[in-house]
């Protein structure tokens, strides 16, 4: 019916499906549905844009709205492979569907909220972190960070570095860097004295695959570095026997630093209380 009826798909619709995926894991009907989606994502492109130059028009109607992004790649979060039509879709979403979001192009009319930033990274959260298409959707989503209006919450911190914890270590240095740099302000900004437990275990678990230096002979080392110590001051005032575990393996990949040794010292009297 998808591919029957590409006229009547816009940029509501297309979110609205992938979110109603939500809970799919990889499958031969899954990829059927990506299949089809790229292709009347393609179609209905070039019937918009052949009816914008005869109506003088130029709005693209399959832009993804801020919540249609959220939504669009949250859809994607029990996926778990990569597949030919993944990666198609992943493609004709950047150069279709988001090709008017760019911050930088002047000519969006709204920003990501706090709480769509966090849907869209977790949704990458069991994509292979070496898939070319969620490298690109990842480097995509960073720059949105950077530019996101609203201070990032508790929640949408976590979920930004638990969505990640595939591809970090396959993000472009810049990106990495302009990650750890957006996320360390986020959490410096952040009002309450501590994350919650499981905020708190999550970003850790995000950063365990992270491939740095150490400080100071690399920046990006220094900025990881500095987002452990920021981290350590939100260290929650209490925690359970789960969180205290995957808090510490989470640093078992990291080079030691200050930062490691703050976050250590953050667990340490917490640990007692377990």
């Amino acid at each position: 019916r998808i591919e029957g009826s590409p006229e009547f798909l816009d940029g509501f619709g297309i979110a609205t499906i992938m979110h109603g995926i939500r809970n799919l894991r990889d499958c031969a009907e899954v990829r059927y549905l990506f299949r089809a989606l790229s292709s009347c994502i393609l179609q209905s492109s070039k019937q918009s844009l052949s009816s914008a130059r005869s109506s003088g028009k130029t709005k693209n109607q399959l832009q993804l709205s801020a919540v249609g992004i959220g939504h669009f790649y949250y859809g994607l979060q029990r996926i778990g492979e990569s597949s030919s039509e993944l990666e198609e879709l992943l493609r004709v979403a950047e150069e279709v569907l988001l090709d008017d979001t760019s911050p930088r192009s002047g000519s969006r009319t709204e920003y990501l909220t706090s709480q769509e930033v966090g849907c869209a990274f977790y949704g990458l959260q069991s994509l292979p972190g070496d898939s070319p298409g969620v490298i690109r959707a990842a480097d995509l989503l960073i720059d949105k960070v950077l530019w996101d209006t609203e201070p990032l919450t508790e929640q949408a911190i976590s979920n930004t570095l638990y969505g990640l914890q595939n591809v970090i270590r396959f993000l472009p240095n810049s990106s990495l860097l302009r990650l750890l740099r957006s996320i360390t302000c986020a959490v410096q900004a952040f009002p309450s004295p501590s994350f919650s437990a499981q905020s708190f275990s999550n970003c850790l678990y995000g950063l365990r695959n992270i491939i740095v230096s150490p400080p100071p002979s690399s920046e990006i080392g220094r900025a990881h570095e500095l987002l452990l110590l920021s981290l350590a001051e939100k260290a929650p005032t209490s925690i359970d026997n789960q969180g205290v575990g995957v808090a510490l393996y989470s640093l078992h990949g990291i080079p030691e630093s200050l930062g490691t040794r703050a976050i250590l010292r953050s667990l340490a009297p917490l640990i007692g209380q377990v």
